[in-house]
């Protein structure tokens, strides 16, 4: 749920933050990979005794555990983005 909240509002912040036309390309695709990692992760997490925490046990865990992974590494992507070209855009006012 936060993820889904945190993607909507880079998406809302998105014209102030002049991306490149890549930059652009890698926060849309890091974006589509945290929502689907979550919703994959969430729904198969369900059916694991270890909630998708540790890489170990049947494969439904091991099925969340690697899309809350993928998860991760979108949100870390983009936000890496997010913040340089913050930074970017108030050092140029």
């Amino acid at each position: 749920m936060m993820n889904a909240m945190y993607v909507m509002a880079i998406v809302l912040l998105s014209p102030r933050l002049n991306f490149s036309a890549l930059q652009a390309k890698w926060v849309y695709y890091a974006a589509i990979a945290t929502l689907w990692g979550n919703m994959i992760g969430y729904s198969t997490a369900v059916y694991a005794p270890e909630r998708g925490l540790q890489p170990i046990g049947d494969w439904p865990n091991l099925v969340s555990y690697a899309t809350f992974y993928t998860a991760v590494v979108g949100v870390v992507t983009f936000s890496g983005i997010c913040l340089f070209n913050a930074i970017r855009v108030a050092r140029n006012k």
